[in-house]
């Protein structure tokens, strides 16, 4: 997997607060993955929230690493199952929980158990959650040990503004441990660039 990841809101809805062109259509997918491979990026990042960005990205989907994000609120295994008709696949190589931070205890654990179950299965080859703060981090690996399940990828937001997480000790002992810490909202969906591609 390449240290930079492809991001695929835009590809299934009008996503993004500079974003003044709308949904990507086909052209401008099929120019993005080209110049993504041009760049040696070979992972994107999806989620079964983004409209039908998964449906766009399985013509591309065996050619890259690909973590997408569903809800822990809903039904985690069905959820999982439609993930993989929509990218065309057999297995996962990353799902995180999508609504980590607004999930409650309970929740947290069942969500967690499932995605264990589908990884012990091989159904995932990494699990693990999408969050805002040091918290969800601190409490992810808390439930994860609870769950009997290993955290193995973290999404969490950072940029030239946003530093909450520079020097993490949660972080630091995941990355330690072989956890994917994945990074979001890096140029502020363009605001820090000032495009509105």
């Amino acid at each position: 997997m390449s240290d930079l990841v492809l991001g695929t809101a835009q590809w299934g809805s009008a996503y993004g607060i500079t974003n003044t062109h709308g949904r990507s259509d086909d052209g401008d997918v099929v120019g993005m993955v080209a110049e993504a491979e041009r760049a040696g990026v070979t992972a994107m990042d999806t989620a079964l929230a983004y409209g039908d960005a998964q449906v766009r990205i399985a013509p591309f989907a065996e050619r890259f690493w690909i973590s997408t994000k569903v809800a822990g609120a809903g039904d985690v295994a069905e959820q999982v199952g439609t993930c993989l008709e929509q990218l065309q696949v057999t297995r996962l190589d990353a799902v995180m929980l999508h609504d980590w931070d607004a999930l409650d205890e309970a929740r947290r654990l069942a969500a967690v158990r499932v995605l264990g179950e589908l990884a012990a299965d091989g159904v995932i080859e990494r699990i693990g959650v999408s969050t805002y703060g040091e918290s969800g981090v601190e409490t992810a690996i808390d439930v994860f040990a609870s769950a009997e399940s290993t955290l193995g990828i973290v999404q969490v937001p950072a940029n030239a503004i946003d530093r909450r997480f520079d020097g993490s000790a949660s972080l630091s002992q995941l990355t330690a441990q072989g956890c994917v810490v994945q990074v979001r909202s890096v140029f502020l969906q363009g605001f820090l660039v000032g495009t509105g591609g």
